[in-house]
């Protein structure tokens, strides 16, 4: 930060940057000294407590610090403004998820350095990070849309199965009264006991049904599977044929087995193929070989991985087939520096647009953000 030029508070002298007493009148200037290098001293403690991680101590200091220099009509240049001390603070309020106050001050800090590279970067990533969520927003707009799509579609095709069922029920209840309404063969015991227990006069049944139908002549004579009901619908008294026997099949002689190649050994280009993916990591995880079928058992940091590592293992010599339904996920993330829900879903899953499910799965708000170092829950696929 660039120190104003110091002056006698008596006599109005001119002084050095290193003078402690007026040379003209004598006058002490430590008073007029300690207050020309406050901002400096605040500035220090502000950057010693954001070093050890005490970012409130930080804010508190630094808001100190710059408080007298960037209220409107405090008279100071802009230039004098301390602007290492307003890029930090505006790194401190990003981190606390306070945007516009981490805007506004990156914002003073380039009226005072229109060159600080700092803050230039904050307000970058600010851009971007508010391009992000419009177009996340966009995304689940569109995705909601095609849900709803989807269940309209969903209710038109029930309403034409459900029409379908109607409209069979109804061909099938026609033609059973053909068979047993008057003009018919005679209908069985049980059919007439059924008829009965209808809470209408049959009668009156009868005369409902002959009107609302057509001369039973007009009616098409039941063909394909109602033929079959029918058949089977009427019991007779007379005796039937007895089926003839069916053919016996002969016996064939069973089949000579043949031997089986012996598969080899393929748990060493598995662990290779593996340790492309994970490194070190990779010997955390147990292979099991059935035949030429890898079993794979452990936990993997992402969805993402567990994809590598299935398409790894799967390209080693001899495999034909991976099997991991032992192979978990962990369902956890530790949010580092530099983290954002876009990064932390482009490395889980693969692709940055699932960054709304982890904002719902740990109760996330606007601005969407989490603490370096704790773990949030990561919803699995």
């Amino acid at each position: 930060m660039r120190a104003r030029e110091l002056t006698c508070p008596a006599c109005q002298t001119p002084l050095g940057p290193e003078a402690t007493a007026c040379p003209v009148c004598g006058a002490d200037l430590a008073a007029a000294v300690y207050l020309q290098r406050q901002a400096d001293v605040l500035y220090n403690a502000g950057l010693r407590a954001a070093r050890v991680g005490d970012v409130a101590k930080a804010i508190l200091l630094l808001e100190q610090c710059v408080r007298g220099d960037v209220v409107p009509g405090s008279g100071r240049d802009p230039e004098e403004w301390p602007q290492p001390a307003l890029a930090l603070l505006g790194k401190l309020y990003a981190r606390q998820g306070q945007w516009e106050q981490a805007r506004r001050a990156w914002q003073q800090a380039l009226r005072a350095a229109p060159g600080n590279l700092a803050a230039q970067q904050g307000l970058a990533y600010l851009a971007e990070l508010e391009a992000n969520e419009t177009q996340a927003a966009r995304q689940a707009e569109l995705a909601e849309s095609q849900k709803q799509a989807d269940a309209a579609r969903r209710n038109r095709s029930r309403a034409v199965v459900l029409a379908s069922l109607a409209f069979v029920c109804g061909l099938a209840c026609m033609l059973a009264w053909q068979r047993l309404g008057p003009g018919g063969p005679a209908a069985s015991p049980g059919e007439i006991a059924a008829v009965s227990a209808t809470p209408f006069a049959p009668d009156t049944t009868a005369a409902m049904v002959s009107s609302s139908l057509p001369a039973t002549d007009a009616l098409p004579a039941p063909t394909g599977a109602f033929v079959a009901f029918a058949a089977t619908a009427e019991p007779t008294d007379q005796p039937t044929a007895t089926p003839a026997s069916s053919p016996v099949p002969t016996p064939t002689a069973a089949p000579t087995p043949t031997a089986t190649a012996t598969v080899p050994d393929l748990r060493a280009p598995v662990q290779a193929a593996m340790k492309t993916v994970l490194g070190s990591d990779a010997a955390k995880i147990q292979v099991e070989q059935h035949g030429n079928v890898i079993l794979l058992r452990g936990q993997v940091p992402s969805v993402m991985t567990r994809y590598q590592l299935e398409e790894a293992v799967r390209g080693a010599p001899g495999v034909a087939n991976v099997d991991l339904q032992y192979l978990k996920v962990a369902p956890t993330y530790r949010v580092e520096a530099g983290d954002t829900l876009w990064s932390i879903s482009q490395a889980v899953y693969g692709t940055p647009y699932r960054w709304l499910e982890i904002a719902q799965a740990n109760n996330l708000n606007p601005p969407y953000w989490s603490p370096i170092g704790q773990d949030i829950t990561i919803p699995l696929p």
